[in-house]
């Protein structure tokens, strides 16, 4: 597809490796990452640009549309995988399922950095935080014993995946998705 400006794949000159490639191609599955840019750069010009296909030759607006259908046809498939996961652990009992209150929730030490309006204070933001390694800062957000929560409720998620079997429902994934625990 060349529409919209462009050439058909570029000056794409093969790599030392002896493989083909160029500067910010995908390495992962799926199409090629110029591929995506042309939908993308596609997309952007039908939202913002009125009579945007009116220049491109007929072949590609009709690959830019089977180009469009493939992705669709992709988003059908992953929103079933992930209805799949969520009626498989739908019966999880998760005992944080309802929130805490606030105060069990943040450390009290961030908590302080706030004012009455819950924005953080850049005055007091010093007293908190630390430099870990040159120019990595942490500070205190959640309180201990809730980590602690989430770390148990993270267990039994796991326990319950292994009981009831549902290891291939997640395919290969780390079934410990905030999410999937009804957490998120």
């Amino acid at each position: 597809m060349a529409g919209g400006g462009g050439g058909e794949g570029g000056d794409v000159r093969e790599a030392q490796g002896g493989g083909y490639g160029a500067i910010n191609e995908k390495t992962c599955t799926g199409g090629r990452a110029s591929e995506a840019s042309l939908l993308m750069h596609a997309t952007f010009g039908l939202d913002h640009y009125p009579n945007y296909l009116q220049r491109w030759r007929m072949s590609d607006v009709e690959a830019l549309e089977e180009q469009l259908r493939a992705q669709l046809d992709k988003v059908g498939q992953e929103k079933e995988k992930l209805r799949q996961k969520l009626a498989a652990s739908s019966s999880f009992p998760c005992r944080l399922a309802t929130a805490p209150p606030l105060q069990e929730i943040w450390d009290p030490r961030f908590l302080e950095l706030l004012d009455e309006d819950g924005r953080i204070r850049p005055a007091r933001l010093s007293k908190v935080v630390t430099e870990e390694l040159d120019g990595v800062y942490s500070f205190p957000l959640l309180h201990p014993a809730f980590c602690q929560q989430i770390l148990q409720c993270n267990e039994d998620f796991a326990a319950f995946v292994r009981e009831q079997g549902l290891e291939g429902t997640f395919h290969s994934e780390r079934p410990a998705v905030l999410d999937l625990m009804r957490l998120g």
